[in-house]
């Protein structure tokens, strides 16, 4: 992948964050915690254009300074919005990569599973 498709991916990524930041509230969850809705779509978001885009599997890893596909969403959303702390997007991740590999298992497996609950 050369420099242009890389540009054209983080401008889509923004567009993405920039539209989920003003169009979508955080939504209280369960005791009051904040419910980060618009955060694990947008990770949603950026897994499917992650997969189109680099072609590789979008993961999660802190070590050796972190993950690829962490590393990638870090540089998009801090610009855009600077509040979103790291540990959230990381939380974000870990929660849609779990319920993707919960479908991609049922879908394998031939069972039907709500994973987006």
């Amino acid at each position: 992948m050369g420099e242009p498709e890389i540009l054209e991916a983080l401008e889509i990524a923004q567009n993405l964050a920039r539209f989920a930041l003003a169009h979508v509230a955080q939504q209280k969850g369960r005791g009051g915690a904040p419910r980060a809705i618009t955060l694990r779509n947008w990770v949603a978001n950026m897994q499917t254009l992650w997969a189109q885009h680099f072609g590789e599997r979008f993961t999660y890893s802190e070590e050796n300074g972190g993950s690829r596909a962490l590393l990638f969403c870090l540089d998009v959303m801090t610009p855009l919005d600077p509040k979103v702390k790291p540990a959230a997007i990381g939380t974000a991740m870990r929660t849609m990569i779990g319920r993707f590999n919960k479908g991609e298992r049922a879908a394998a497996s031939g069972t039907r599973e709500n994973v987006h609950r």
